[in-house]
């Protein structure tokens, strides 16, 4: 019953919207006998990976070879080679172009030479109705900015040079697509950038269930628990492994007797396990930049999007290390998906790390006093007028 963290899902339904996307992707690129980029781009726990392995499996039941990559391959041809199968060895003859010294004897000389990425690229798409690589884990790109080998290679796919079906499908954190402008990707075509959030609810209900019955061999009616475990997941698919997979575990112990006992154990280790991941994802802040976060949600509500000169403005109000500043704080929350957005408009993600924020803030405010107050003035700016005034006359100055 151990389950990984990573790689396919053991159970999966929905994303059919996205599945169709992508399917309409390969599909163009079989007309055109072309190619481009398709991004995948979403929160930690967005389930990202595990729908990657399902287009990888939809692509390969229609007949597309399919082939897992590093971004190593962007940089070096022989390690594309190797990772695509290719044989780096075979030299390459090409036609010498140019001055008429280098004809003789009315033909022309050949220069012998190992294959360029495009080369790559064509050989382990020939004879195949296309070629999909997959790049999970895309936001890493960013590392190989101002590498001409990495840029040159994206370019020729996400143009569609390569003269057969092409396709990078690339899947990462919020900021990968500022991973790809760095690299020259500045603009994806229309319909080929997905930004991936919860799963609908009638699907988040047959993951569990499937997990229940199929996994943990559950006896009898199964309503119940799929219901109170819905409620705990708020539809995002990391959650949802929270609580599923230790309900399967529980009742594959225990002969699948969905006992009050046994749902109350699951959802005692769910919510323990829904509190240690988000918390793992936020320690990179301090604790008072948390509770900042938390500070925000509260006051304004949940899945509220700022501005980037607004979050700079609030976060700028905090004493700092000295060369900390407050830009390197959101970038930081956006690197470990505790902020997601483009466009310099972001939010917090995930429905389960806005509360444990707000938890945070609640429980700094009790016990550091000063720390409240001093949060209180950094979020000040941002209220309207009526709100100051009236806090202040209600609450007086420690208030919101």
């Amino acid at each position: 019953m151990f389950v990984l963290d990573r790689g396919p899902a053991r159970h999966f339904f929905g994303r059919s919207s996205e599945r169709a996307i992508v399917l309409d992707v390969r599909n163009g690129a079989v007309a055109s006998c072309a190619g481009t980029t398709f991004l995948i781009q979403g929160a930690p726990g967005a389930g990202k990976t595990a729908l990657l392995h399902k287009l990888a499996e939809d692509a390969i039941a229609d007949g597309w070879q399919v082939i897992h990559i590093k971004r190593g391959g962007l940089t070096e041809p022989d390690d594309l080679a190797r990772q695509l199968g290719v044989d780096y060895n075979v030299e390459i003859s090409r036609p010498v172009t140019g001055s008429a010294k280098l004809v003789s004897a009315g033909r022309p000389r050949t220069s012998t030479e190992v294959p360029t990425s495009k080369e790559i690229l064509a050989t382990a798409a020939k004879g195949k109705k296309g070629l999909l690589l997959v790049l999970d884990e895309a936001q890493k790109i960013a590392d190989l900015k101002g590498h001409i080998a990495a840029e040159t290679t994206l370019d020729l796919i996400h143009n569609g040079e390569i003269g057969h079906p092409v396709i990078l499908l690339a899947g990462g954190l919020g900021r990968t697509i500022e991973a790809f402008a760095s690299l020259g990707i500045s603009r994806f075509a229309r319909g080929s950038h997905i930004e991936l959030g919860r799963l609908d609810t009638d699907s988040s209900c047959r993951v569990i269930r499937d997990w229940i019955i199929k996994s943990g061999r559950a006896r009898g009616d199964v309503t119940v628990w799929v219901e109170v475990i819905a409620r705990e997941t708020d539809d995002w698919p990391h959650d949802i492994i929270n609580f599923a997979a230790p309900a399967a575990r529980w009742l594959h112990e225990n002969g699948g007797r969905l006992t009050d006992a046994g749902l109350y154990h699951v959802l005692a280790a769910g919510r323990q396990g829904k509190a240690d991941y988000y918390q793992q994802r936020a320690a990179a802040l301090g604790y008072k930049d948390q509770a900042l976060l938390g500070a925000m949600i509260q006051i304004f509500g949940k899945q509220r999007r700022w501005d980037r000169d607004d979050l700079m403005e609030v976060f700028g109000r905090l004493k700092r290390a000295p060369g900390k500043t407050a830009g390197n704080v959101i970038d930081l929350a956006l690197a470990k998906g505790v902020l997601a957005g483009y466009d310099d408009f972001y939010h917090v993600p995930i429905p389960s790390m806005e509360d444990g924020l707000i938890g945070r803030f609640e429980s700094l405010c009790q016990a550091r006093p000063a720390i409240r107050r001093t949060i209180n003035k950094a979020v000040r700016p941002m209220l309207p007028p009526s709100w100051i005034g009236s806090s202040e006359s209600l609450h007086g100055d420690d208030s919101l």
